[in-house]
């Protein structure tokens, strides 16, 4: 189009932008998997006239055909196809160009593509098809087209001279093999198949169609037996310079076409020439190919070598490492300039030499050198390699390293002259000391390390055995009172007080795996920012109800703010009081202090370096022995007789999880001192909503999906019976579908509530997700008994309302429906309010 531009060509009003079609060759050759002309022919006028509605009166295209190769079902009618080209769109005004890539075709199939057009573009240059007028003015078709009438022989006389000058022009194109096989085609439509026979054994020797039947060698064959053949004339095919063999022609045929033996003569010399041309270009790209290859790898060798000099240079210069090169025959021997600098001379200075190396090698160290350089010589060595004492220009002895390989041989095919590697091994050498002396202390350290894993074997099992104690315990509490609950049931008596108690055991074991999820790296932290001289001090009034201890707080007003989760930081404090009051059976005073600090990047707590705010809890009890200090925070171990051991352990990952740390300082009989550190934030505390009571009148539409059915048919049957209209789904996708269909119902859910985790099904997070798409404004609830989920601890980015963790109490569940569905104020919890 750029190009039409150029040449001011009239789009008769269209848009030009709008006047180029793309398509690809699958979707325009072979839409269906396989290549039919009669199907093209059909888009071709389809597209025409889709051409025309769009107010063009002619349609242009090119067609390319290196889709050919892939073997597609239909292809080898392409021939067929383009042969009937013009016939078949000779009543639209189409041009159509054809691109053709001359290595997919036989020369044969070739000549019929190239005759079957009315122009040839060859090498940039136009040129009218002679052989498509004269099928056109004869009035034969393709391939019947042959000497048997006196008219026909008039024409080609006319026209012959043109034919084969454009033939030529073709054959300036086609490699050696194409313009052999494209000949002979040309000739077979002129003159007839049959009517004569090429004669080219050296360059078609291997062809199934022009091979010559007398020809036993590869050269070009003299014993072909038409030539002999007194039916037969022969035309020499050849330049000054080379000869290729023969056209033979039948005598019959010859005589008919008198008239075009001096075009035939000349078209069989443009074709010895055009071999002629190929051969010397392939043999002067061949070895213009192989000069220039070598130019470039003498450049890059040379350039490499230069480069490798200067590299080497600069790597070694400064360091403890030089080069050398050794003449058995001279003895002289030649040093880097870097390794002449470590043995301390100036370079120049001096000439080494075999002898002068003997006379500075330890004498110790001589034989050595000796048998590894008479080793390497004998091949019994892959490398000269070998490690000796030298003495430097000042006395110092040094440690070298030394390895080289041959540079030349001699005539017994012996090395004569040596070159590699030299370094300062001093320095190591000095250390394999240090080194040995130190593989006890290695040893001892395997020792303890050993021990270390056989006590985190034995706190493991602690841990089990813990595990097991406690749970049992509150199964076998929570199944003693309701049965107790069901036999007073049974006798009409009152049971309630028994299920109470059942209810806060099981809030117990909910608070145990709380804490186990925590010293397991669980539990991921919902954090927000908060003052925490106020978390401290009503967390330790709390604990310390009813108890004879008492606290001193020394609590600078100036604190800075920390980004924590105010449940599991009030949890962390809880356990080091309590821990702080079992310590101190008959009483005592507890001092808590806090102070902002900055931690420096290199610190023994691992810590990122930044703002800190850290907290000191000490009590006046009686102390940690040291050999326990190790196991305080291992998960299970206690020495109090009443204790789960779960408390420091689940802290320590608490402050973990927090980007903090817990650590402890203790004397046994000078009491002990909790302090952990806590990552400074810069946000300002958020205010908690406020909460409303579960109301009487509820009546909301809501969905619940849990793929366990005792829950979600308990939490059905309780919000049916506080009034709300309730569904359930077992897994996202049938909750997903119900939400739609509700919605195209016009009674659309007023609260989702979905658990986040169902196996091998579509949980809370991507059900939530297709929910807020069909309704940004719908209220969902997540819940989930993994308390790590992320979309726990940051619900509100998920587009979520609210969250509660499993398990919960139905009171705690309806205080949060409550406030989704009468808000006393607009929410901050969800990005549509």
């Amino acid at each position: 189009l750029e190009l039409l531009r150029r040449e001011r060509f009239n789009f008769a009003g269209n848009d030009p932008k709008a006047g180029l079609l793309v398509m690809p060759t699958s979707s325009m050759y072979y839409p269906r998997g396989y290549f039919s002309p009669d199907e093209m022919f059909e888009q071709w006028q389809r597209l025409y006239e889709a051409s025309r509605e769009e107010g063009y009166k002619r349609f242009r295209v090119t067609g390319e055909t290196s889709w050919l190769k892939t073997g597609l079902p239909g292809a080898e009618r392409f021939v067929e196809y383009e042969v009937k080209l013009d016939t078949a769109l000779d009543k639209y005004p189409i041009t159509v160009l054809c691109q053709y890539n001359t290595q997919l075709f036989h020369g044969g199939e070739l000549t019929d593509l190239i005759n079957a057009h009315p122009f040839i573009i060859s090498n940039g240059q136009l040129l009218r098809n002679h052989f498509y007028d004269l099928l056109a003015e004869v009035g034969l078709s393709a391939g019947s087209l042959e000497i048997v009438t006196p008219r026909l022989k008039t024409e080609l006389s006319r026209q012959v001279d043109a034919l084969f000058l454009t033939a030529a022009l073709v054959l300036a194109t086609l490699p050696i093999r194409q313009k052999i096989e494209y000949s002979e085609r040309l000739l077979a439509r002129l003159i007839g198949q049959g009517k004569f026979h090429f004669c080219l054994g050296g360059l078609m020797c291997d062809s199934t169609i022009l091979a010559c039947p007398g020809s036993k060698t590869r050269n070009v064959c003299p014993c072909c037996s038409l030539r002999n053949n007194p039916d037969f004339i022969s035309y020499e095919i050849k330049t000054t310079e080379s000869f290729y063999g023969y056209l033979l022609l039948e005598r019959s045929v010859d005589e008919a076409c008198r008239a075009l033996r001096p075009s035939l003569v000349n078209y069989l010399n443009l074709l010895a020439f055009s071999i002629e041309n190929d051969r010397q270009k392939q043999r002067l790209q061949t070895l213009n190919l192989h000069l220039q290859q070598e130019i470039i790898s003498r450049k890059k060798t040379e350039k490499l070598l230069r480069e490798n000099d200067e590299w080497t240079a600069r790597i070694l210069e400064g360091t403890d490492e030089g080069l050398w090169e050794s003449d058995l025959l001279t003895g002289v021997i030649k040093y880097n300039k870097n390794w002449q600098k470590v043995l301390g001379y100036k370079p120049g200075e001096i000439i080494f030499t075999q002898n002068w190396l003997a006379a500075r090698i330890h004498p110790e160290d001589l034989p050595l050198l000796e048998k590894a350089l008479a080793d390497y010589i004998e091949g019994q060595a892959q490398y000269y390699e070998v490690e000796y004492r030298i003495r430097t220009k000042t006395g110092e002895w040094k440690w070298v390293w030394s390895r080289g390989i041959a540079l030349s041989y001699g005539a017994d095919n012996k090395p004569i002259k040596l070159g590699g590697t030299i370094r300062d091994i001093t320095v190591h050498r000095e250390t394999e000391e240090a080194l040995r002396v130190s593989k006890e202390k290695l040893a001892a350290a395997k020792k303890r390390a050993e021990a270390l894993k056989i006590q985190k074997l034995e706190s493991l099992g602690i841990l089990a055995g813990g595990i097991a104690h406690d749970f049992n315990n509150l199964l076998a509490a929570i199944l003693a009172h309701v049965q107790l609950a069901d036999l007073k049931l049974q006798k009409g008596l009152d049971g309630r007080q028994n299920l109470q108690t059942a209810e806060k055991l099981t809030m117990e074991a909910s608070k145990l795996t709380r804490q186990l999820q925590a010293f397991t790296k669980g539990g991921l932290p919902v954090k927000q920012a908060a003052k925490l001289s106020v978390l401290l001090k009503e967390t330790v009034k709390f604990t310390l109800c009813g108890k004879a201890v008492q606290c001193k707080f020394m609590l600078p007003a100036e604190l800075w703010m920390v980004d924590i989760d105010n449940g599991q930081i009030g949890q962390v404090i809880q356990n080091i009081v309590l821990n702080a009051c079992q310590a101190m059976p008959r009483g005592g005073v507890i001092t808590i202090a806090a102070t902002n600090e900055e931690v420096p990047p290199e610190n023994e707590m691992q810590l990122k370096a930044g703002k800190y705010v850290k907290v000191e809890i000490k009590d006046e009890g009686m102390g940690i022995p040291e050999e326990n200090l190790t196991k305080i925070f291992d998960p299970y171990f206690t020495t109090k007789e009443k204790g789960n051991g779960l408390g420091l352990a689940s802290s320590y990952y608490i402050l973990k999880n927090h980007g903090g740390f817990l650590g402890v300082r203790s004397k046994v009989g000078s009491g002990s001192t909790f302090y952990f550190y806590l990552p400074v934030t810069t946000a300002q505390p958020v205010p908690a909503p406020p909460k409303i009571s579960p109301k009487s009148n509820a009546n909301g539409r809501i969905l619940i999906m849990d793929d366990q059915p005792m829950i979600r048919n308990s939490l059905r049957e309780f919000l049916e019976s506080c009034g709300h209209s309730v569904a359930v789904a077992k897994d996202g996708w049938e909750a997903v579908k119900l939400f739609k269909n509700n919605c195209e119902s016009s009674t659309p859910f007023d609260l989702v509530i979905l658990d986040l985790t169902i196996p091998g099904g579509m949980g809370g997070k991507e059900a939530g997700q297709y929910i807020l798409a069909l309704d940004p404004s719908a209220k969902v609830i997540v819940f989930s008994g993994y308390s790590d989920d992320p979309v726990l601890a940051d619900h509100r980015k998920y587009g979520f309302y609210d969250t509660i963790t499993k398990p919960f109490r139905f009171e705690d569940l309806s205080v949060k429906i409550e406030n989704a569905l009468h808000p006393s104020a607009p929410s901050n919890n969800h990005p549509a309010y």
